[in-house]
């Protein structure tokens, strides 16, 4: 729809995006209440208050995303602090090779390292894309894996070996 106005001095004209409701129900020649920027009197809200609502909207939507993004990096990065406390602090352990993995996706391949645990339990390491890295570990093979507190077992492979001396956590006792 376009339309006029006089502002600064001068008439302007401008264009707006309205539904087609809204352009049927508008007589022409009927005067109508815009709000403008006074140094750029170009720059016109035809519909008063659509800006704010816009802005608002915008802003809880950014929101909801932030809020989105951080519950995923919670996630994972609660699992990467699992591995990495496992790694100093866990209990070794020797596990038997079961197997290695192959997960056919779309357009890739991937690959996990499964084992069995003296108690019986199948776990499997994170997912790789490289199958070679899996080739010093046939069936049957003894590797070593780090115990959580959390009770995840976490393969020697995916986490890197642990440091020659392990810091002590502080108890929080002087």
């Amino acid at each position: 729809m376009r339309y006029e106005y006089f502002a600064e001095g001068a008439t302007q004209q401008a264009r707006a995006k309205v539904s087609r409701s809204e352009y049927e129900a508008i007589v022409v020649g009927t005067p109508r209440t815009v709000r403008y920027v006074q140094d750029q009197p170009r720059k016109v809200e035809f519909r008063i208050g659509k800006t704010m609502k816009e802005g608002r909207t915008t802003r809880w939507i950014a929101l909801a995303l932030g809020l989105a993004t951080l519950a995923a990096i919670w996630w994972k990065g609660g699992r990467a602090v699992d591995a990495i406390r496992a790694r100093k602090f866990g209990a070794i352990e020797r596990v038997t090779v079961l197997d290695v993995l192959v997960h056919q996706h779309k357009n890739s391949t991937s690959y996990q390292l499964q084992w069995f645990d003296k108690n019986g339990d199948i776990a499997t390491s994170l997912s790789s894309s490289g199958r070679s890295r899996y080739d010093p570990y046939p069936k049957h093979a003894s590797v070593e894996i780090f115990r959580g507190a959390k009770g995840r077992a976490w393969w020697i492979g995916d986490v890197g070996p642990r440091a020659q001396h392990p810091p002590v956590p502080d108890a929080g006792k002087s």
